[in-house]
């Protein structure tokens, strides 16, 4: 072997371990939450009073995808009204009567779409959160009358993103995004 091919060698086994930690991720997290502190005031809350036939539930759809697991598509609700959902929510999401804005994000690695619907949810009734297969090139989202199955929505484009679950800490930094601002409503708590 010559000088010049060990010092190749040399080289490459010192990249390959850094180029290997930037491009993997042990721990994928498909619904980030920048603030995990359930008590924050900035919460959105369900209150005792809250009931199914006092308010408005909304149902999160599905889209089958992947294969075993695999490249599974995920929906998640990151904000209503301004405010982020307390870590133990459960759907269905209840809603009190009237005009809220909720950011969604739908994801299928490595596209990740950021919805912000305004809609004006009525008392009683169930709502289910219908969307497509996210796509660079749009992913559409809509809102369903759980009942009936009519759509009772305009369609809402999303922001996309380029969000790897499997990017390491370096390409992560690289693909970094603000979430997309959803403000509140007029009139919502």
């Amino acid at each position: 072997m010559s000088c010049g091919t060990g010092i190749k060698l040399g080289i490459l086994s010192a990249i390959f371990p850094i180029v290997l930690f930037a491009c993997t991720n042990p721990s994928p997290n498909p619904n980030p939450n920048p603030n995990p502190n359930n008590n924050d005031a900035n919460r959105y809350e369900i209150t005792p009073d809250m009931t199914p036939t006092s308010s408005a539930s909304l149902l999160l759809g599905h889209v089958e995808t992947g294969f075993l697991g695999l490249g599974k598509t995920y929906i998640g609700i990151l904000r209503v009204d301004g405010k982020y959902l307390k870590e133990d929510y459960r759907p269905p999401l209840l809603l009190t009567p009237g005009t809220h804005t909720i950011l969604f994000r739908v994801f299928d690695d490595p596209v990740a779409a950021y919805v912000c619907t305004i809609f004006k949810y009525e008392k009683g009734k169930t709502y289910i959160v219908r969307f497509t297969q996210p796509h660079f090139e749009g992913t559409p989202l809509w809102l369903e009358d759980n009942t009936t199955g009519q759509v009772v929505s305009q369609k809402f484009e999303g922001k996309m993103f380029s969000e790897s679950l499997f990017s390491g800490p370096l390409v992560t930094m690289m693909l970094a995004h603000q979430i997309p601002d959803c403000p509140a409503a007029a009139g919502s708590k």
